[in-house]
């Protein structure tokens, strides 16, 4: 039996939480293969699944915690999770948690890391990437904006 690299035991386990790519999975399929879905701040739990479910409904949620077919459940250590997997270089986690602000700023994936934090307002969606990124992958984060603010319309 091969052991695993650490960087494969990485991309691994973010596979396995859907952090690498959307993915095409019912509601309660999606929160038993993340086992749960955890936030600091409730409107976080609807980002979560909306970054990792395909075609994901933020009323499907809602419904699913009204008829408590999924429980919230607020946690605090979403910082030892980003630091734990790896998705948050030390040197951004600044700019993600504050100290004074008691949830962290909503950030972007790109290629399974934190790549930047972001925004959903009345203006729409803004990303603010922490390095430079490519115009095709620039487009790319700000069609996955479009769909989520439209998503919150």
């Amino acid at each position: 039996m091969r052991t695993l690299t650490r960087g494969e035991l990485n991309r691994a386990l973010l596979a396995r939480q859907l952090q690498l790519e959307r993915a095409p999975l019912e509601l309660p399929e999606a929160l038993e293969r993340v086992c749960g879905i955890q936030a600091q701040y409730a409107p976080s739990m609807y980002f979560g699944l909306w970054s990792r479910v395909a075609g994901f409904e933020p009323a499907a949620l809602t419904a699913a915690l009204e008829k408590r077919a999924a429980a919230a459940e607020l946690g605090r250590d979403a910082a030892v999770h980003a630091r734990r997997t790896g998705l948050l270089p030390e040197r951004f986690r600044p700019l993600v948690f504050h100290t004074r602000i008691p949830q962290p700023t909503p950030t972007f994936l790109v290629a399974g890391a934190v790549a930047g934090t972001c925004r959903l307002g009345d203006g729409g969606f803004g990303a603010e990437p922490f390095e430079p990124l490519s115009a095709a992958v620039m487009r790319e984060v700000r069609a996955e904006g479009a769909r989520l603010a439209a998503a919150f319309d």
